[in-house]
């Protein structure tokens, strides 16, 4: 590239990157701290949801009744269980 009066000179170049450079870091850092202090709020609205919502106790649980099964009283022809309405 020949430089000539129209072309900015390379170290004019190189400090108006380093301008432009700083530019985008310090608008990085706005957005990067603006989402440190939404993703704060965010976190802070879930606890607030959830403490919230765990005001209930829990409720207790219903377990279904075990079913017991009798021998079979075929085969020992004589009943294991007497009943109050039976005849024997």
């Amino acid at each position: 590239m020949i430089l000539s009066e129209d072309y900015i000179g390379m170290k004019e170049y190189k400090v108006v990157l380093i301008v432009v450079f700083e530019k985008v870091k310090e608008a990085f850092q706005m957005l990067v701290d603006a989402v440190i202090e939404l993703w704060d709020e965010m976190v802070e609205f879930t606890k607030q949801i959830t403490d919230d919502c765990l005001f209930l106790d829990d409720k207790p649980v219903w377990n279904t009744p075990k079913k017991f099964v009798m021998k079979s009283q075929v085969l020992n022809r004589r009943p294991l269980l007497s009943r109050a309405r039976s005849c024997c």
